[in-house]
């Protein structure tokens, strides 16, 4: 049986979930500034 632990493929995966968390938060971020910037809104236009 071939041993299927290539470093450099692990090392690859774990860049990739790293850019993945980053992407996420960043939208987490996105989203929640968009709502706060709504909710002002809402509240400046009353």
């Amino acid at each position: 049986m071939k041993k299927d632990t290539n470093p450099q493929r692990s090392s690859r995966a774990f860049i990739a979930f790293l850019i993945v968390i980053f992407v996420a938060f960043l939208i987490a971020i996105v989203c929640v500034l968009l709502t706060n910037a709504e909710t002002t809104r809402l509240i400046l236009s009353f």
